[in-house]
C-alpha cells in the first residue's frame, strides 16, 4: 500500500484487513451491547463498567495500531467515543436495555486507554506480528516483499535520485582512458 496516499496509516502490509478486524470488532460490540443480557451477581464491585472500559479500551488500541499518533488517531478515538455514546443511545431506546451515563464515561476512559499505547512499543505490536508472521515464518514465496530483501547490489529509486548530477562511474574501471603510460 502506498503510504503517500494513507500517510495517517502505520506501515503495515495488509492496511484494509486490519481496519476490517477493527470495524468487525465495533460490530460485535454493537450486537452485545442490543442483544437481552441476563442478570448475572456478580462479585465485582461496579463490574459493567470494567468490562465497558476494557472492551473500548481493546478498540482503542486496535485504532492505536493502524492509525500513526496524529490527528487521524485522535479522530479515530473521538469516532470511537461518538459509538460508544451511540450504543448507550440505542440501549436506552430498548425495552430490555438501558442506557447509562457511567457507562459511556467507562467507554470514553476505555477508548483513552487504549489510545495510550499509540506512541508506545506495544503501538506497533500489529507491524511487529506482521514481520514476523511473513518474514520468519517463509512467506517469501508468496511475493510479500520485506524491508531487507534487497541485494546489496541492487537499486532502490531513492538510490537512483542521489546519484542525479554525479560524474557516472566507469565500470570497466578504465579510469583513464586514452592514457597510454
Amino acid at each position: 500500500m502506498n503510504q503517500s496516499v494513507l500517510p495517517h496509516l502505520r506501515p503495515l502490509r495488509y492496511p484494509k484487513l486490519w481496519q476490517s478486524i477493527g470495524y468487525a470488532m465495533m460490530l460485535i460490540v454493537l450486537i452485545s451491547m442490543i442483544m437481552p443480557t441476563p442478570q448475572l451477581e456478580l462479585q465485582v464491585n461496579y463490574a459493567d463498567k470494567w468490562v465497558h472500559v476494557l472492551v473500548f479500551a481493546a478498540l482503542g488500541a486496535w485504532a492505536a495500531q493502524i492509525y500513526t499518533p496524529s490527528p487521524a488517531l485522535w479522530r479515530a478515538g473521538i469516532g470511537l467515543v461518538a459509538f460508544g455514546a451511540s450504543t448507550e443511545l440505542i440501549q436506552a431506546l430498548i425495552p430490555w436495555r438501558s442506557g447509562d451515563i457511567l457507562d459511556f464515561l467507562a467507554d470514553s476512559v476505555g477508548v483513552g486507554l487504549g489510545l495510550a499505547i499509540a506512541p508506545t512499543m506495544l503501538g506497533r505490536s500489529v507491524q511487529r506480528f506482521e514481520s514476523l508472521v511473513t518474514g520468519s515464518l517463509g512467506f517469501k514465496h508468496l511475493g510479500v516483499k520485506h524491508l531487507g530483501d534487497d541485494k546489496p547490489g541492487d537499486k532502490k529509486p531513492d538510490d537512483e535520485r542521489k546519484d542525479e548530477g554525479k560524474p557516472s562511474e566507469n565500470k570497466l574501471g578504465d579510469d583513464k582512458l586514452g592514457d597510454d603510460k
